[in-house]
């Protein structure tokens, strides 16, 4: 069953709409997000990877970081409830109950939220989410640190 409509988190964007964003972000502050010595991804209001960062790719052995284009963070940190859903991370009847997607997915932009998980292709890591308004639209920032 497709828990969309329980979680509220909408549609996709098309990936051609996904890269002109990624190329804003990466021209106005791709340099900036670098050279930030922690693991960064930037998701757009429906919670799709945009971009990111170096040490991010090297996180997750990323070689082409154009690959989780469009992703969500389940998908990209290889979730088996992902793939349990049409609509893929997030939408799944186990994701209510998900460190992700209650911190990444449900805050709200009020909240210093972090929470410690397990990424299937990484490990123990830390998450923490921050929101800014770079592109004149919410994008929320997620970085991971290891426990």
């Amino acid at each position: 069953m497709d828990a969309s409509i329980l979680s509220g988190l909408g549609p996709r964007m098309q990936f051609h709409e996904l890269g002109m964003m990624r190329s804003e972000i990466v021209a106005v502050h791709g340099g900036m997000l670098d050279a930030i010595p922690v693991a960064l991804a930037v998701l757009n209001e429906f919670w799709q990877v945009l971009f990111t960062n170096l040490r991010f790719n090297t996180l997750l052995d990323l070689h082409e970081p154009t690959s989780v284009l469009g992703l969500r963070l389940g998908e990209v940190g290889g979730c088996a409830n992902a793939r349990t859903s049409l609509s893929g991370c997030g939408t799944s009847l186990s994701c209510p109950n998900c460190s992700v997607f209650n911190v990444a997915y449900r805050a709200n932009s009020k909240d210093e939220l972090s929470v410690s998980m397990v990424l299937p292709v990484v490990g123990a890591v830390s998450v923490s989410v921050g929101w800014g308004t770079p592109l004149g639209s919410s994008l929320r920032v997620c970085a991971f640190s290891p426990v």
